[in-house]
């Protein structure tokens, strides 16, 4: 799986959230966020559609975005990799990881959970 970087992240959460949003719906969401500009924004989509972050939808003289990554499986995923990348950590993380989480539901956190444990378990080295 490709890890998107923070600006795609961010836009992927606003996804998550809404399912499908529009390019200027983005850019204004953006915006206010990261202060990005309209040109930024688009060229980030669509380099995010290229790689399979999003899919894109024309409706009217419209695009609608929506991400085409679980939120669940990306987000076990870029857990896994600060464990293992930036705490060194080859165990799975505490339970209580994604407490008082914005992105992830109270609904989402087992399931959550059991795959950040199942990925940092795949990725430990054998000894």
């Amino acid at each position: 799986m490709r890890h998107p970087d923070e600006y795609e992240f961010k836009i992927l959460r606003h996804l998550w959230r809404q399912e499908k949003l529009s390019l200027r719906e983005l850019d204004q969401l953006m915006k206010i966020e990261c202060g990005r500009s309209f040109t930024a924004t688009r060229k980030t989509l669509d380099q995010m559609v290229a790689k399979g972050f999003l899919r894109v939808e024309r409706v009217l003289r419209a695009n609608l975005y929506s991400a085409s990554q679980s939120k669940i499986a990306t987000v076990a995923a870029l857990t896994a990799k600060f464990a293992k990348d930036i705490l060194d950590r080859d165990g799975p993380l505490p339970s209580g990881t994604f407490d008082n989480s914005r992105v992830i539901t109270p609904d989402e956190v087992a399931e959550t959970e059991a795959l950040l444990n199942a990925l940092v378990t795949s990725t430990r080295p054998n000894l």
